[in-house]
């Protein structure tokens, strides 16, 4: 399923929260994609909203994949900071893309 019509990630964490518990109740869903430019514009809302982080972990626990993807539409956008949200979000299996996907699940 592809969250859309919006950035799904400019929503309250429990907004996110509430949404992903619903989505991990269709027992047929395999995975949610949110598409989301917020690592490239307001980094911060990853790296500093440990609450965001834990919403998707426990999505992950569930049994369902979560794959957030992101792009990068000019050089400038690669700042320290933006890079450091990616890059923490890689290393808590919640980002994938499309060539190589990188998932949190509890099957991996």
């Amino acid at each position: 399923m592809l969250l859309s019509g919006g950035d799904a990630l400019t929503l309250a964490t429990d907004q996110i929260e509430d949404m992903l518990y619903r989505l991990a109740g269709i027992s047929h869903l395999r995975y949610v994609r949110i598409d989301s430019r917020i690592p490239v514009v307001l980094p911060n809302r990853i790296l500093d909203d440990d609450s965001l982080q834990a919403v998707f972990k426990a999505f992950a626990s569930s049994g369902k994949q979560l794959h957030i993807t992101t792009q990068f539409n000019h050089p400038r956008e690669l700042t320290p900071t933006s890079i450091r949200s990616v890059k923490g979000t890689l290393q808590n299996c919640l980002f994938g893309d499309y060539r190589r996907v990188t998932s949190c699940s509890s099957k991996d």
